[in-house]
């Protein structure tokens, strides 16, 4: 058993808990959530599959009625979730009717729910012209691709249309993969690869006669030909007072050297953000960079020192990580301090810290420069990052998330009893892999009292963070919070909510966090009318797996340990500490994909306060 110098929970430093943090034994501390799926009769038939047909362009002020096609074709459960990407260019009616608002273009998204509870979903992009361009649209005739024919496993290539004739003007076109498990393509036309195998990409654009021209192209994905390593681990570690007053970041680098990792598994690690650094000859006048070799850090190179919370220092690391360890799978692990919405990575050396929007910015800059569209995972040993809204900046990037909901002790994650599952078993996938370093986290903390420890990790497949946006938000439709009476319901219903964060003796929960389920229990009691059925098996797809200790096991009446909700729908901080003490005038849209919720939040200037 590893004895842990110091309990400094990686909260931010102004903020210190002084209860204690630990996990309850597998079977009390995995939580399984039954969501209340109603129970329908055998002769149900659910959809596996949908399509939207329907012209996919009008004018301004003209309605356009689109219509849904169900596989199988003997479906029975035929209820349909319209929505608008933007309702300023084009609304959608409950029943497909379109009408155009002004020139532009948008994205109508059908759902229907299936079987399991989750969805099945189709799209078509909506060309609205202004009435002044009438009869002096040029259709296409027929159709070509061009663009590469193949691509690796991760990465992406982009396929252009050509028109006949060229002059064609009215070039709303509509995308589809045959296989997206293999190669999936975006309202754009950019080609992911999934995994290796080959699929049809068709494009097709509508003609004069209401017909569509149409083009196909084969795309082989491949593994990658360079990648020879099974996996690739970069941690951002910054070390701040964690590591100068308490050496936690070096005794995590310890714990690492410790399990001898093999020469297939690449860990690279970038230091900073501390002023001084207690082991291994770290400096703390420069950005560091290594990578482990077995038993032993080995530095790659010294940069000029910058903020570690600096979208541009995190942006560099990840791209020379990507360049310089490609690998089969690939996670990345930020290190240090986190406050939700605030951020993490808080660098004590230039009091800046990397927010989430700098983070989302910082990855697809990165990516877009290696050409990757994805990685596998993205981790916070952090306090208090596992927040809706950060969620849905990630699933654009990565397709695995794991995070605490409450605030951890400094040392963090234990490495020395992951790692091991991954040095034996370098091909496992990224749930497995990740559960481990939730049960070995929480698990560790037993060590001080299974009834006392209250740490929580969970694992979020963002891969369903769409649907889990769609339902979030057609909730808070359904919800109508349009006056302040209403609102402050909702604000009864987060205040009574599970907290997380929270300060002993102080009696404030300046983080915002607070669990979800919990959330959805007190807002059924103020909102009874508004169902919560897709949005709780949306929040099951979601939340794969979780660990929590003892101290949430009994006592709250809450199925609890989720995904924490809160911060980022509720508002977003305009900087630094001064929302510890307030919530910020507005909530803005660069802070969160959802947006329905944002809309509400942000029509009430003076926000939510709660003590």
């Amino acid at each position: 058993m590893r004895i842990r110098k110091f309990l400094l929970p990686l909260v931010f430093s102004s903020l210190l808990l002084s209860s204690c943090v630990i996990k309850s034994n597998s079977s009390s501390g995995t939580s399984s959530f039954n969501n209340n799926i109603t129970q329908t009769t055998s002769s149900t038939v659910y959809p596996t599959s949908i399509s939207i047909s329907g012209g996919n362009s009008l004018y301004v002020g003209e309605t356009l009625q689109l219509s849904v096609s169900f596989t199988p074709s003997n479906t029975t459960e035929k209820n349909v979730t319209w929505t608008s990407s933007s309702t300023s260019v084009a609304s959608v009616s409950s029943k497909g009717l379109v009408e155009g608002k002004a020139s532009g273009y948008t994205t109508i998204t059908a759902q229907a729910k299936k079987k399991d509870g989750s969805y099945a979903k189709a799209t078509l992009t909506i060309t609205v012209k202004s009435q002044s361009t009438q009869g002096t649209d040029i259709y296409p005739t027929s159709i070509t691709l061009s663009g590469s024919s193949s691509v690796e496993v991760g990465s992406y290539i982009d396929l252009t249309v050509n028109y006949t004739p060229s002059n064609t003007n009215v070039k709303n076109v509509t995308w589809t993969s045959s296989n997206s498990s293999i190669a999936s393509v975006s309202t754009s036309g950019r080609v992911t690869g999934v995994k290796a195998g080959s699929a049809t990409i068709t494009a097709r654009a509508l003609k004069s006669n209401g017909s569509y021209a149409t083009a196909s192209k084969t795309i082989t994905v491949t593994s990658s030909s360079t990648v020879q390593d099974d996996y690739t681990i970069l941690i951002y570690m910054c070390g701040a007072d964690l590591e100068s007053n308490n050496g936690c970041a070096s005794d995590d680098i310890s714990e690492i050297l410790s399990v001898n990792i093999p020469s297939n598994i690449n860990i690279a690690i970038e230091t900073g953000g501390a002023s001084s650094w207690q082991n291994y000859g770290i400096r703390s006048d420069k950005l560091g960079r290594y990578h482990v070799n077995g038993t032993s850090l080995v530095n790659d190179t010294y940069l000029t020192n910058a903020s570690m919370g600096e979208a541009s220092t995190f942006q560099s690391f990840l791209t020379w990580g990507l360049t310089n360890y490609p690998a089969k799978q690939t996670g990345v692990i930020l290190w240090n301090h986190g406050g939700a919405m605030a951020g993490c990575c808080s660098d004590e050396n230039y009091d800046d810290t990397l927010s989430p929007s700098e983070l989302h910015s910082a990855c697809g800059n990165a990516l877009q420069s290696v050409n990757k569209s994805k990685l596998d995972w993205i981790g916070y040993d952090c306090c208090l990052m596992s927040v809706a809204d950060i969620a849905s900046l990630n699933a654009d990037y990565f397709n695995y998330m794991v995070t605490s909901q409450e605030s951890e002790w400094g040392d963090g994650w234990a490495y020395d009893e992951w790692l091991p599952t991954l040095k034996n078993n370098p091909s496992i996938g990224p749930v497995n892999l990740l559960s481990t370093i939730c049960d070995t986290f929480v698990g560790y903390y037993d060590y001080w009292g299974s009834s006392n420890n209250n740490q929580t990790l969970a694992v979020l497949d963002l891969t369903t963070m769409g649907s889990f946006i769609t339902a979030f938000d057609n909730y808070a439709n359904a919800l109508n919070i349009t006056s302040t009476s209403a609102f402050d319901k909702a604000t009864t219903a987060r205040n009574n909510s599970l907290q997380f964060g929270y300060i002993e003796n102080y009696q404030a929960y300046p983080y915002g966090i607070a669990d979800f389920s919990s959330w959805l229990v007190e807002m059924n009691k103020q909102f009874p009318s508004a169902s919560q059925t897709a949005l709780k098996n949306a929040l099951k797809n979601l939340v794969v797996h979780n660990t929590y200790g003892g101290y949430y096991t009994s006592g709250t009446g809450y199925p609890c340990g989720v995904c924490a909700l809160i911060t980022g729908v509720w508002y977003c901080p305009a900087d630094g500490y001064t929302y510890y003490w307030g919530l910020a005038s507005s909530y803005s849209a660069s802070c969160t994909n959802f947006t329905v919720w944002q809309q509400i939040n942000a029509s009430y200037s003076n926000g939510l306060y709660w003590n």
